[in-house]
């Protein structure tokens, strides 16, 4: 009896090891392809005579694969744009670009002098302290759905 339980023992105890290694393992793992979320997503207040506003955010990526941005809509725009701002014959001037990459397990941040998404022909003012919908589409195939608070920076 003695020797059976002890087997016993040892198999629960054998089991509680692999869940606890397969559990550790799996905590460490990051998904197989991209995996984008959105953080800090917001925008510049404007008006809808001036017609245009950038949105700014980071982008991040857990996955094991790259990702890219590669379209935006919103409802208060006419027109969504993704962009760059870039310095030529040193005059700094924005240019439509096809995509933004989300490096794997990496970020980009969209931000003022740099990538940013252009919201153009505005259908209305955008005031402070609001917030706007944005919808980001992504080469995986994988939409998402923000809000982006409008403030100063």
């Amino acid at each position: 009896m003695k020797r059976n339980g002890l087997v016993r023992g040892r198999s629960v105890w054998m089991l509680l090891a692999v869940f606890t290694l397969l559990g550790s393992l799996m905590m460490g793992c990051a998904p197989e392809g991209p995996a984008v979320t959105v953080e800090d997503a917001w925008s510049r207040p404007s008006s809808s005579k001036v017609g245009v506003a950038g949105a700014f955010m980071t982008l991040k990526n857990s996955g094991r694969e790259a990702d890219q941005l590669i379209a935006a809509r919103s409802d208060v725009a006419r027109m969504v744009e993704l962009h760059e701002t870039v310095i030529e014959n040193e005059v700094m001037k924005m240019q439509q670009v096809p995509e933004i990459v989300v490096p794997a397990r990496g970020e980009v941040v969209l931000k003022p002098g740099s990538f940013h998404i252009m919201l153009m022909g505005l259908n209305r003012d955008l005031n402070e302290g609001e917030r706007i919908w944005l919808a980001l589409e992504f080469a995986s195939g994988t939409e998402i759905e923000v809000e982006a608070e409008v403030r100063m920076q």
